[in-house]
């Protein structure tokens, strides 16, 4: 789905679809996606996402940190996460964990991470390919359709790993792909773990020069 005229379509609604900072949705705009691909998808939406938690904080969002100086943003970040936990991250998320480099852009595509809820009202698999609009923290679609489904795989990649998908046997597959990165064109033979691995032994072989 394109969610352009979906989003123009809720912009004067009260609340803030991007931050003025920042090229990513806000919780906000993440969430009438969110509810756009349930209704496609055909379940019921988990709507008290919109009444969960939220921080008020001044965040430095990706546009603000280009200025000069740097200009953070007071922003209202809502806590998605409830019921589903965290089951796996793959050696590439592990490292960025552990090392405080959560936001070293070189290490986000490869991260590949696993929620399980047992008490998501819908028990299907699902596999979610995307990038920076899902994100594999909890917050964004990923989180959303985490509370929503009782197991979520996030690969963060433009292609589809067509073995793992086998290997998991999920009920549902999405692609979510922002408008910036259409160049890059997705091919049939990526194979996630190595790729994540590769991406890895290359960042710390560059660290070490």
């Amino acid at each position: 789905m394109d969610t352009t005229n979906l989003l123009k379509s809720k912009r004067f609604d009260g609340e803030l679809l991007y931050w003025r900072t920042d090229s990513h949705w806000s919780s906000y705009g993440a969430y009438q996606v969110y509810l756009e691909a349930c209704n496609i998808l055909k379940i019921s939406p988990v709507v008290s996402i919109q009444k969960f938690s939220a921080q008020e904080l001044f965040v430095l969002w990706d546009l603000g940190a280009k200025l000069d100086p740097p200009v953070k943003e007071r922003s209202k970040v809502v806590s998605i996460q409830r019921n589903a936990k965290l089951e796996f991250q793959n050696e590439l998320v592990k490292f960025k964990e552990e090392h405080d480099n959560k936001n070293e852009a070189t290490l986000h595509v490869g991260s590949r991470v696993i929620f399980k809820n047992p008490a998501a009202e819908h028990k299907q698999k699902l596999i979610l390919f995307g990038d920076s609009f899902a994100e594999y923290r909890p917050y964004y679609l990923t989180a959303m359709f985490a509370e929503t489904f009782s197991e979520v795989h996030f690969v963060w990649h433009s292609s589809l790993d067509y073995k793992y998908i086998d290997l998991i046997s999920p009920d549902i597959v999405i692609s979510e792909l922002a408008e910036r990165f259409v160049t890059r064109l997705p091919t049939d033979t990526v194979d996630i773990d190595k790729f994540a691995s590769d991406k890895l032994d290359s960042f710390l072989s560059h660290r070490s020069e």
